[in-house]
């Protein structure tokens, strides 16, 4: 069943004749602006758990606005033990709602004995049983010179699936395909072929975009259900189309 309620539908999937009930925002996040998506990001959890959503799935990027600029991540992005994410996931304890959380993710490494900070098109799985980043995944593969320029790509040992357990003790086993990645039909098959039963996609693309077509395509091919969280309303530049498509499904 499906229903609908202020930039939000929601969707009874059952995998294996168990049931997880999904509900996807769809609207514009506020560039650069972490705090302000949080009080939206808030007012959809609510509204999950009056719906008696299980997973909540946000648009590609949702936390800082997809189309920041290199100088906006490299002052607004989070790593994963940040007071924002704990934020978060408080929200997801809070409304007793599982959240996939799209975000640019900040993480350190050593080269050649120096710490250097490298930016991830990442997402975050928070458990509402106790507020934790239960699990995490990065991109692995980022659209032309437009993102490779301001992310690192995801490694393959990101493409394992994620058993997510609902408060009833159901456990579905969850894959992740971030926008670009929906057109690498390996992606999605490496993910089924690990187990995963739902694939979730959030994405940010324009109105000529066939993510749709992507989505009906993986499933098909992989026997497993496929959720699409696109971004709706207006563009920033340097992005080159005016107006995100919404469309999810």
């Amino acid at each position: 069943c499906a229903t609908s309620c202020r930039g939000m539908t929601f969707r009874s999937f059952s995998p294996s004749f168990r049931a997880l009930k999904v509900g996807v925002w769809q609207g514009t996040s506020h560039l650069g602006d972490v705090a302000e998506n949080l009080l939206t990001l808030e007012r959809a959890a609510s509204v999950c758990e009056q719906q008696g959503v299980e997973l909540l799935v946000l648009p590609e990027l949702f936390l800082h606005g997809y189309g920041c600029t290199g100088a906006q991540l490299g002052a607004y992005a989070l790593n994963k033990f940040s007071n924002e994410l704990k934020r978060a996931g408080e929200l997801a304890r809070r409304h007793s709602v599982w959240i996939l959380l799209p975000y640019a993710e900040r993480a350190s490494r050593v080269n050649n004995s120096a710490v250097v900070f490298d930016v991830y098109n990442s997402v975050a799985f928070f458990d509402p049983s106790d507020g934790r980043l239960a699990h995490q995944y990065r991109k692995v593969h980022l659209a032309g010179l437009a993102e490779s320029s301001l992310y690192h790509r995801g490694a393959p040992e990101d493409l394992e699936p994620f058993t997510l357990v609902t408060a009833s003790g159901t456990g579905v086993s969850i894959g992740v395909a971030v926008c670009y990645d929906l057109e690498f039909p390996e992606h999605a098959r490496t993910l089924a072929m690990r187990g995963a039963e739902v694939l979730v996609a959030p994405s940010a693309v324009g109105p000529k975009a066939t993510t749709q077509s992507f989505c009906s395509a993986r499933a098909m091919e992989n026997l497993l259900y496929v959720v699409n969280a696109n971004a709706e309303g207006e563009a920033s530049f340097p992005l080159n189309f005016a107006q995100f498509a919404g469309s999810s499904a």
